[in-house]
């Protein structure tokens, strides 16, 4: 169940929500309500935020958590814009019965600058190109220092519609509070990344991107994923959308029991393929599939050391290979403006599969054989 609530003003609005989802299957229920305002302060100034409180039941008791969201934006132009805001979500709040958070136990600070520049001579070949750099200091509710985040972006578009992109990240070294499952903190170093992309404007019935990454993610060593995208065109009324991404790293970090952790060197291929036809007023058909294969090779095994710091051990590990695939084909007819009937189905599955013998494109393969979720749904949504 959910209401809303909203009262406006001139330059404010307050708001309130309540959700509160039963699931007798895992003998739980979920209480959730929140309270919102936004408020403009002259024509600079904005003031925005969100108080949350839980109370969720799962049968062994109950727990109460409460989080915030607090923000302040100021745009005194047209080029510039800044954000700050504070997040503070203590480690019993819980709102994923009916909403969504990343994780609780958390406490976060986020700083961001925002330039846009369009003024550009009608002989440039560039229409527009933007800049943002932010940075996120991060906590949880013990004092313990996450790893804080120092990232930059610029994006520029072109007059004939083709777009670069260019991004950085560091993530300074600190703790990781959630990798071990609850056996402890884990400190990692710096872990740097960055990537470029290009789009092509559409040219005919094609439209192209590419684009690179380099990244860390464990220990010390980098590795790389490219993205490949093709989307066609052969009629106004219908697009085919074409994706892969191939991923290769060396230094993979998972927990895998107790305080034990390990690096694995892992292929990882997705490819996605979306398709949308509408063939007349109102009628929409759409196609969803994607694929996904991790083929993992153990590298070194570590335990979780004083203060945190991963000891090399020589327990052995053994490869896996994960593959996932899904499917949705979805018909929508607008029967008005806000109420629609909706035919969909869907299928897909997950599997592990421990020391393998399939190579990456093999697995690829397999993954279209899942078949442990396979659904018809009708839906009927009628505004009034």
């Amino acid at each position: 169940y959910a209401g809303r609530f909203v009262l406006p003003g001139n330059n404010w609005l307050v708001g309130t929500q309540t959700t509160y989802t039963e699931r007798p299957f895992l003998d739980r229920t979920a209480l959730v309500n929140a309270i919102n305002y936004d408020v403009k302060l002259g024509t600079n100034w904005r003031a925005l935020g969100q108080f949350m409180g839980s109370d969720v039941d799962d049968g062994a008791g109950s727990t109460q958590g409460f989080g915030s969201f607090n923000a302040i934006q100021f745009t005194p132009s047209d080029r510039w814009s800044f954000e700050t805001s504070l997040i503070h979500y203590d480690d019993e709040i819980d709102i994923n019965d009916m909403g969504y958070m990343q994780r609780n136990n958390l406490v976060e600070y986020f700083l961001s600058v925002n330039h846009q520049q369009t003024n550009f001579p009608e002989t440039s070949s560039t229409a527009s190109v933007s800049w943002m750099a932010f940075i996120q200091l991060s906590s949880n509710t013990e004092g313990v220092n996450l790893m804080d985040s120092i990232m930059s972006m610029r994006s520029q578009k072109m007059r004939s519609g083709a777009q670069f992109d260019f991004r950085f990240n560091a993530k300074l070294e600190g703790y990781d509070d959630l990798i071990s499952r609850g056996n402890g903190l884990v400190h990692l170093n710096n872990q740097f990344s960055g990537g470029l992309s290009y789009s092509t404007p559409r040219r005919g019935a094609w439209r192209k991107s590419i684009g690179v990454d380099v990244f860390q993610e464990g220990v010390k060593d980098w590795g790389v994923d490219l993205q490949g995208g093709l989307t066609w065109y052969p009629y106004d009324t219908l697009n085919l959308d074409f994706n892969l991404t191939p991923r290769w790293s060396p230094d993979w970090l998972i927990w895998l029991q107790g305080d034990q952790l390990a690096s694995f060197s892992h292929t990882n291929i997705t490819g996605t393929i979306t398709g949308n036809w509408f063939p007349a007023d109102r009628h929409e058909f759409r196609l969803k599939a994607q694929w996904l294969t991790i083929d993992a090779q153990a590298q070194q095994s570590y335990r979780i050391g004083p203060k945190g710091r991963l000891v090399a051990d020589e327990t052995p590990v053994n490869d896996f290979a994960m593959i996932n695939f899904g499917l949705q084909l979805r018909y929508r007819y607008e029967i008005s403006p806000l109420s629609d009937f909706y035919i969909v189905y869907s299928r897909g599955g997950l599997d592990r599969i421990d020391n393998p013998s399939q190579d990456t494109w093999e697995l690829l393969g397999d993954s279209t054989r899942l078949r442990n979720s396979d659904q018809f749904l009708v839906k009927l949504r009628y505004g009034f």
